[in-house]
């Protein structure tokens, strides 16, 4: 799951809490974190990867 820093704090700040079939799946999810203000932590799964580089430039 790719997510804005905000949103992640966001929901950092509460599904870990939530119970349920859906709140297990959601948090059981890997998350990666969009952010320019962040320190980077690991490295980018191939798909978001190349995905960051599209040919002839940025998005």
């Amino acid at each position: 799951m790719l997510l804005a820093r905000t949103t992640y704090e966001i929901f950092a700040g509460s599904w870990p809490n939530e119970t349920g079939d859906f709140a297990d799946r959601f948090n059981a999810l890997p998350k990666y974190i969009a952010s320019t203000s962040l320190t980077p932590r690991g490295s980018l799964p191939p798909l978001m990867r190349s995905s960051s580089q599209p040919p002839g430039g940025g998005f």
